[in-house]
């Protein structure tokens, strides 16, 4: 997989941990510098489907250090990156419908 923040390329291994359809999915994500364990749960609304994503995001080596030290900015740094990443998922699947 390949994820863009603030306009670097980021590649990350994903492993599929949880599949249980139509109700939840887990990745576990191994990049370099850090790795995410994110958690999916889908519910059905009016309209269409809520998704809700819990992540544990844990920081190597010095990436370690900068998430402690700076966690507060890389935390909505991530939202944004993830958010746009949804969207796009979104427009994708509604395309497909």
């Amino acid at each position: 997989m390949l994820t863009r923040d603030r306009g670097r390329d980021i590649p990350l291994d994903g492993l599929v941990t949880a599949w249980d359809p139509p109700r939840s999915t887990a990745i576990q994500l191994t990049g370099a510098q850090f790795d995410i364990h994110v958690d999916y749960t889908f519910e059905q609304v009016e309209g269409g489907t809520r998704v809700t994503q819990h992540s544990i995001v844990r920081g190597k080596d010095v990436t370690k250090l900068m998430f402690f030290l700076f966690g507060w900015l890389m935390r909505r740094s991530g939202c944004d990156a993830q958010r746009k990443e949804l969207e796009g998922l979104k427009r994708f699947c509604e395309a497909s419908a």
